[in-house]
């Protein structure tokens, strides 16, 4: 019995001794061993490992290219790519193969998770930052408004004095102001409205720091108010309404932000979707391989 044991162990040994192996120590001993190699797997196989040996013998290729412009370049390339060739049988080849699939695999799979919650971390920060804006707009007011102020001088111009009250958490530092005004002259009696955009750091402003008021002194050249200053009696402001702001933390306060929260608030649904997708194809992918 141990007789035949031993004979059967030496018979496998024997056997993997003979099995064909890529010979890398020279291009043509290489050519040569690649269909001793495939010719050893069945041929439902061979297709896939003649796959296989292309890829790993592409280094062997870009060697012999450039030993033909420097012979000693290219056959340290060789040298290189040998190391990695010499001795493998088509089973270690399948192997490895195999093993690169699965790493290849999985990279993609980490890169589609990645990408996904990226994509819902932009979105959610865009809504947080439209919600944050929400919130202070409604907590800077202008407090009081004066009545416009002639310069001196001829068709200097003038400009409309306010105090603005930040009751936010965060610097004021640029905003537009819709201001609107009744224009008295000697023919008639008209309304209207302008807007100008101001930033508060100019003209002596510093914004306005949160939790503060400031006076804002919103300049107009001659004329802004509808026409040159001998032509109107009077000017009556009626309302100075705050329509937009930026603030220090990066948020962007609107009249109208209440639009811009509604679609981004689908495109982080839509970005939450994908993500749980992509998430449940990798877990179907996953357990179909395991």
């Amino acid at each position: 019995m141990r007789f035949r044991i031993a004979l059967c162990a030496g018979f496998l040994m024997a056997l993997a001794g003979c099995q064909a192996k890529l010979d890398a120590s020279s291009p043509e001993a290489l050519d040569a061993s690649i269909p001793k190699v495939v010719d050893s797997v069945p041929e439902s196989q061979r297709a896939e490992l003649s796959g296989y040996i292309k890829n790993l013998v592409r280094p062997v290729g870009a060697a012999l290219i450039v030993g033909t412009a420097d012979k000693n370049v290219g056959n340290a390339m060789f040298n290189e790519a040998a190391k990695h060739l010499d001795g493998l049988t088509a089973e270690q080849i399948f192997t490895m193969a195999r093993e690169s699939e699965v790493a290849a695999k999985k990279a993609q799979q980490e890169r589609a998770r990645s990408d996904a919650a990226r994509l819902v971390k932009e979105a959610q920060d865009k809504v947080d930052l439209l919600l944050a804006g929400q919130a202070a707009f409604t907590k800077v007011t202008v407090t009081h408004a004066k009545q416009p102020v002639q310069q001196a001088g001829a068709g200097m111009g003038s400009f409309v004095v306010f105090d603005v009250l930040n009751g936010s958490d965060s610097a004021v530092e640029r905003a537009t102001w819709e201001v609107t005004y009744v224009r008295t002259t000697a023919q008639r009696v008209a309304g209207g409205k302008f807007v100008r955009q101001s930033a508060l750091n100019e003209a002596g402003f510093a914004g306005v720091p949160a939790g503060q008021t400031v006076q804002v002194r919103l300049p107009e050249s001659a004329g802004a108010f509808g026409g040159e200053a001998k032509d109107y009696l009077e000017t009556e402001i009626t309302s100075v309404k705050l329509m937009n702001f930026q603030s220090a933390n990066g948020a962007f306060a609107s009249a109208d932000n209440e639009q811009l929260i509604g679609p981004a608030q689908a495109r982080l649904k839509e970005a939450q979707e994908t993500q749980a997708r992509v998430l449940r194809d990798i877990d179907e992918e996953n357990s179909i391989k395991g």
